[in-house]
């Protein structure tokens, strides 16, 4: 069975659609230390995904798991400084993207071993260096029947 973060990713092009240029480099945020993941997915609940284009290209995808209709993608291409890309949604799913990034730069970048997460029958909580600093909770889901 493929792990999830190996499993093709659905989309979904139903919803509002528009393009988007941003000053800040795919590649910045895609090659982030696993500390800058762990965060942009705690504090959002967005996945990526990124590929390296034919053209010399890179393309990262940002979308959300739970409802496939929300998703941003932006290319890098060698010698721009200003990237395309287009979203799908109401959600600014790259706005969040790079916000949360941002969030983590001003922590100080923290690595991934310096978050923890806690769980209990109420749900879980993500924090770095200690539990009374929460950055991310998430109820725990009702029982299944």
């Amino acid at each position: 069975m493929m792990m999830r973060a190996h499993r093709p990713v659905a989309i979904s092009t139903n919803g509002p659609e528009h393009e988007l240029r941003t000053r800040v480099d795919p590649r910045t945020i895609a090659h982030a230390p696993a500390g800058a993941h762990l965060t942009i997915s705690a504090l959002t609940g967005l996945t990526s995904v990124t590929t390296e284009l034919k053209d010399d290209g890179f393309r990262m995808w940002a979308r959300d798991p739970a409802e496939a209709g929300q998703w941003a993608s932006v290319t890098w291409r060698p010698g721009q400084h200003e990237f395309r890309g287009y979203q799908v949604g109401d959600r600014p799913v790259w706005d969040e993207v790079v916000d949360a990034y941002f969030q983590w730069v001003s922590w100080g970048e923290p690595q991934r071993d310096r978050f923890g997460m806690s769980v209990t029958s109420d749900g879980q909580r993500v924090w770095p260096d200690t539990p009374e600093r929460v950055i991310a909770a998430r109820p725990q889901p009702p029982a299944a029947p």
